[in-house]
């Protein structure tokens, strides 16, 4: 009888171990730093509606500091975020950084990853004062767009080397939409092919949910209420409803959210995963004939893929101290502009102008090359870290 008596004295002393162990302390203060992808839809509150239906006793405090296109560099020269960073006892620090990782490339259009250097950088600056302040560095891994999912790749090497660099916690919002954005029935994409729909909000909050709290979300509500986020982050006064998603749908993304993050930890928390190789060309002229001042003068017209507002374009070459002096003016079919030029330069057999671009505030670089009588250019244009060819 002693023997029995002392076996469930054990048996109780082992679960009541084991529920202290997942039970959760009273408050959870989260502070999200991000642009577009984490206010689209008001993920912050999704998430936090998810929370207080699966922990009612539970309080999750959550603020967002965003702004759209907002990359993790300009959050920080911005300080914004450092300030709200030091005016709470977070938990939890969420950084997003901005879609193509903040040094895209565009080429006639077509935007491309650039160097990871800045995310990296920003990252390791954020990621020591928040260790500084005694919270948990989170890394909010994005997803590709509708159409080039083979960035994924991409995304996914640069979030996870850095999460795995630092030691800090990843939440892999983008693998889970690579499993779930083939369906036919749950479109995840707005209609820009970019931005998360309902759908693709709802997926950010499950996977928020599955990372941080390590516990399943499997059979919470698709129909969630909260204080809607503005872009700069601030919530609204009144609370309303965010996303309305069948209970079918809600399972679905749940699912698989929780699956790709039970199988994570089991793995060490950071997917294998090889550095992609970059997926592009950079646009390079290709060598012309011998040009000389003499050659060029004079009145060059043609069209361009500067801007797609733009029909055509006039180039002047003039002599000025046997130095070329040029006048460029774009055009579409009411109006000129007229660029200003700050350097010009005849060397190597091409002509290279610098001009800067009032409409765009695009300081652009111009190389010309003469082939057969023509003349035939490349731009290369640098702001907001991104760059651009035409």
């Amino acid at each position: 009888m002693r023997q029995r008596a002392l076996f469930t004295l054990i048996l109780l002393a082992v679960v009541t171990l084991s529920f202290s162990q997942t039970k959760l302390s009273d408050t959870t203060r989260i502070l999200f730093i991000g642009n577009s992808y984490t206010y689209f839809n008001s993920s912050p509150e999704l998430f936090r509606g998810l929370a207080k239906e699966r922990f009612p006793d539970h309080v999750v405090e959550t603020q967002l500091i965003s702004q759209g296109g907002m990359t993790l560099e300009r959050h920080w020269e911005e300080n914004r975020a450092i300030e709200a960073l030091k005016s709470k006892d977070w938990d939890y620090v969420v950084l997003q950084e901005q879609s193509k990782l903040g040094m895209g490339v565009i080429i006639d259009e077509r935007t491309y990853f650039g160097e990871t250097s800045l995310f990296f950088d920003y990252a390791r600056k954020f990621d020591a004062e928040i260790k500084k302040s005694g919270a948990t560095t989170v890394f909010f891994m994005t997803w590709s767009t509708e159409n080039h999912p083979e960035e994924q790749a991409i995304l996914t090497h640069a979030y996870t080397s850095i999460a795995k660099e630092l030691e800090a916690k990843l939440v892999p919002v983008g693998l889970v939409w690579e499993k779930v954005r083939d369906r036919d029935d749950i479109n995840l994409y707005s209609s820009d092919g970019s931005h998360p729909s309902a759908y693709g909000s709802y997926l950010v909050a499950t996977t928020l949910f599955s990372a941080l709290f390590e516990e399943s979300p499997v059979n919470l509500s698709g129909n969630i209420s909260g204080k809607s986020l503005t872009r700069a982050g601030e919530p609204a006064l009144d609370t309303s409803s965010l996303v309305t998603i069948s209970a079918s749908d809600a399972k679905v993304i749940q699912t698989v959210s929780w699956k790709v993050v039970k199988k994570l930890s089991k793995s060490g928390h950071y997917p294998a995963i090889k550095e992609p190789s970059q997926n592009f060309p950079i646009p390079v002229m290709e060598a012309g004939e011998s040009m000389e001042l003499q050659n060029i003068l004079g009145r060059w017209y043609g069209t361009s893929t500067y801007s797609a507002d733009y029909h055509g374009l006039i180039l002047d070459v003039v002599s000025q101290d046997n130095q070329p002096k040029v006048n460029l003016a774009f055009y579409t079919p009411d109006r000129a502009d007229q660029m200003t030029i700050t350097q010009v330069d005849l060397a190597d057999n091409q002509l290279h102008l610098t001009i800067m671009d009032s409409l765009r505030s695009l300081r652009s670089k111009i190389t010309f090359t003469l082939s057969d009588g023509q003349l035939t250019g490349i731009s290369k244009s640098l702001g907001s870290n991104i760059t651009r060819y035409k």
